[in-house]
């Protein structure tokens, strides 16, 4: 069903127009029903209208926002990962509200999220394992953003950026970085991460 916006017109009869006058009421509904609550919802109380989530559509480039016009909207930043943004009014910069989130099974280095496409950005990592012995690892990195002659991770020692451990050892799950590639090195079984990109300049 597609909504007629053309309909019905001037010189229309209503004998002529009524289905299409049904058609389009009964697509406004569809599409409304999407992300609220339908126009005669009445569970639950008071319903009707109302926000039931939010869907944003990913996009490839980051809109333009006004003077005093924050905007909300998703991106897709690369390797398979689409998150969604807030960006600040006056076309300033923008910060992930959704994160990247998954668990490593097994002691492995994977690499969580590639850098190569994306700006300048300031990343926060978190990881948790829960093997035969259990830790925690914490920290930041600064991607100075793809472009000519090269692109660099600020914050890393020896490539390794998790500024805190803890655990029996310490140290057994950590962050690191190597060519474009935010890693995290698993070290035990069942490792939970987290990754929240705090600025993004796009």
């Amino acid at each position: 069903m597609v909504f007629k916006n053309d309909k019905p017109v001037a010189t229309d009869k209503l004998l002529t127009s009524q289905q299409d006058l049904l058609a389009n009421n009964q697509q406004l509904q569809a599409s409304y029903t999407l992300d609220h609550y339908g126009f005669v919802a009445t569970t639950p109380a008071d319903a009707n209208g109302k926000h039931r989530n939010v869907t944003l559509v990913a996009q490839s480039e980051s809109p333009t926002t006004a003077t005093d016009e924050p905007k909300i909207y998703s991106i897709d930043i690369g390797s398979g990962e689409v998150i969604a943004v807030a960006k600040q009014a006056g076309n300033g910069k923008s910060s992930g509200l959704s994160a990247i989130n998954g668990v490593s099974v097994g002691a492995a280095t994977v690499p969580v999220l590639d850098c190569a496409s994306l700006p300048l950005c300031i990343i926060e990592a978190y990881a948790y394992s829960t093997g035969a012995t259990n830790s925690y690892a914490r920290g930041s990195v600064m991607w100075s953003g793809a472009g000519a002659g090269g692109s660099t991770f600020y914050g890393v020692e020896s490539g390794v950026f998790a500024d805190q451990s803890f655990g029996t050892p310490t140290l057994t799950t950590k962050w690191s970085t190597a060519s474009t590639f935010v890693n995290l090195i698993a070290n035990n079984t069942n490792t939970y991460y987290t990754l929240h990109i705090r600025r993004l300049d796009v």
